[in-house]
């Protein structure tokens, strides 16, 4: 869940920062695959992927945290990463509406106007309010996975 949320958050932001942009159309495309395709597919093609093509991943297998920290975080990788993609795709969608709905507001564009550089209003003001609307979201997606 940290995960999802730290990443989500982000792309959410980088995607309303940059709105209709080469970024934005990738960001919302992730988005729409990766909460409509289905786990166990996302799950299959990271296998396919990391552990029969690469081999830099193992293809199954749990090794328990006492042989290694290394080897045991290597295990949990696949898992976490094909589980947290949905969440990732829905907490990013909430967050880009909810800055794009902060970033509509005369406030907002009032203090762009008034020559404070963009980047700072995004840092200073939206992102905090796009983290609470993205970590709002992740309790949706924990009550929805519940």
């Amino acid at each position: 869940m940290i995960l999802s949320v730290s990443v989500g958050v982000s792309f959410g932001i980088l995607a309303a920062w940059r709105t209709g942009g080469f970024i934005d159309r990738l960001l919302a495309a992730f988005s729409a695959l990766g909460y409509s395709v289905p786990v166990f597919v996302i799950g299959y093609f990271l296998i396919y992927f990391f552990a029969i093509r690469t081999h830099w991943l193992p293809l199954q297998g749990y090794a328990p945290i006492d042989q290694g920290l290394g080897l045991w975080f290597v295990h949990l990788i696949l898992p976490t990463v094909a589980l947290g993609l949905g969440f990732i795709a829905f907490i990013a969608r909430v967050t880009r509406a909810s800055m794009l709905e902060v970033l509509s507001e005369d406030y907002t564009r009032g203090t762009v106007r008034n020559s404070v550089r963009e980047a700072m209003v995004m840092k200073r003001r939206e992102s905090s309010h796009g983290y609470r609307e993205g970590t709002s979201g992740a309790t949706a997606c924990r009550s929805r996975s519940e």
